[in-house]
């Protein structure tokens, strides 16, 4: 009996370590979390006081922050071209844009 005892309580034992494992496992990813949110935001901020040959330069600076959409982001570009060419010049080449997708899917549409 004492030896059945000693093993239940070593398999209660062995269950709580495992336990307690998977909640520092869980609480290191929701720190990574964190830190990538924060990061993000701090790159972000940064990027909106870069110029455009900088905002290219970083999407080669490792694969994390290509790949989190922060110097492709349409917001920070829109943003360097209108403290660049002005808000009127950038209203312009976006009607122009528009103009020029309306006429491609009118080109593409098949006949009926």
């Amino acid at each position: 009996q004492a030896t059945k005892k000693s093993s239940n309580n070593m398999s209660a034992n062995s269950h709580l370590i495992v336990s307690d494992k998977m909640m520092a496992e869980e609480k290191k990813r929701e720190i990574v979390k964190n830190v990538m949110m924060e990061t993000a935001f701090f790159l972000k901020h940064v990027a909106s006081f870069l110029d455009a040959q900088s905002l290219c330069q970083c999407l080669s600076v490792c694969k994390n922050w290509a790949t989190q959409n922060i110097f492709q982001n349409n917001e920070t570009w829109l943003d360097l071209c209108v403290k660049r060419f002005g808000a009127s010049s950038v209203r312009k080449w976006e009607v122009d844009e528009d103009e020029e997708d309306e006429a491609n899917k009118i080109r593409t549409s098949p006949n009926k």
